[in-house]
């Protein structure tokens, strides 16, 4: 059965706005790698960060490095704050 990344990109989003933690990780998935949607490290790492904040150690694992997301979005989120950590 073929892929439709824009579909489930679309499946996920209705899911997500529902609170769906699994589908905030998923579509933040979606905008690290630029599947069905144009490639969006900030989105990808927003998602990450509110899945993980509803209970989903997916968007947290990803955002402690252990993605392929640049050193340079990583920098980002520690230092400007959205961390909320005090840093």
């Amino acid at each position: 059965m073929p892929q439709d990344s824009q579909k489930s990109r679309e499946l996920f989003e209705v899911a997500a706005e529902k609170g769906n933690s699994a589908s905030m990780v998923n579509l933040g998935f979606f905008y690290e790698r630029g599947k069905g949607v144009q490639q969006d490290y900030m989105k990808a790492v927003n998602y990450y960060r509110v899945g993980g904040e509803k209970g989903n150690t997916g968007g947290l694992y990803n955002l402690a490095g252990n993605s392929p997301l640049p050193l340079s979005v990583y920098n980002f989120w520690w230092r400007c704050g959205v961390c909320e950590c005090g840093c």
